[in-house]
């Protein structure tokens, strides 16, 4: 079951999103943690003949290493990319989004953050925002403009929820981009005190990420459940 869990899921108990700059670092260094990596945030970004009015974004992450050896990016076809300014597509971009890449095209991403009524849209699960009439009411504002290569395919990966507006794609981390936030990933060396953990750290140092979630299944499977009727029943 954990082994599936972390097919589907990727290899992780608890994550930071929206973490700003020197987060990953103060991690690394928490004696509570046992391994840590992330996602850097590229922004959503328009793509021309996306067909799906409700899903008009391409949502751009950059992993580190251990992003793809820990997170579930499963290709399909071609490859990982090997610096930042190669990308990986997702299938569903064109099964359900009605656009079509081949491997060795190039794609221009004016990547940016969702906005409505001046205010950053800070959860990536957070549907599209639209009027009663379906109108969309959120506005995209841009931050910077890449050129990427396409090296590769790979299935919807697991940590895109249905509601997402973004088909997730990933690229290598780029290294110039001091300012994008990150989504922090991490293991802990004792999974069944990490809600403890989670709360102290929003309490203590709330300004330094939005939000945070765990991988319940993974926890759950490695004894760290909130709640006993499922042991029980197990």
């Amino acid at each position: 079951m954990v082994n599936v869990s972390v097919y589907n899921n990727g290899n992780w108990e608890g994550v930071l999103y929206y973490s700003q700059e020197g987060t990953l670092d103060a991690i690394k260094d928490d004696d509570y943690i046992k391994d840590s990596f992330q996602g850097q945030i590229l922004g959503y970004s328009y793509v021309e003949g996306i067909q799906n009015q409700y899903k008009p974004y391409v949502y751009l992450l950059g992993g580190d290493e251990e992003f793809f050896d820990k997170m579930p990016v499963h290709i399909t076809g071609g490859r990982l990319p090997k610096n930042s300014q190669e990308i990986v597509l997702p299938n569903h971009l064109r099964s359900n989004g009605g656009v079509q890449y081949n491997l060795g095209d190039t794609i221009t991403l004016k990547l940016g953050d969702r906005v409505i009524d001046g205010e950053d849209i800070l959860i990536e699960d957070n549907a599209l925002q639209v009027d009663r009439s379906e109108k969309p009411i959120e506005e995209l504002k841009v931050r910077l403009e890449r050129t990427y290569t396409v090296v590769g395919f790979m299935e919807r990966p697991g940590f895109e929820s249905f509601s997402a507006p973004g088909y997730t794609a990933v690229t290598l981390k780029d290294d110039s981009l001091k300012d994008s936030p990150s989504n922090v990933y991490f293991t802990t060396k004792a999974p069944k005190d990490i809600y403890d953990y989670l709360d102290s750290l929003s309490s203590n140092d709330g300004e330094s990420f939005v939000s945070y979630s765990t991988n319940s299944d993974i926890l759950r499977y490695r004894g760290a459940s909130s709640y006993d009727s499922f042991y029980s029943v197990l």
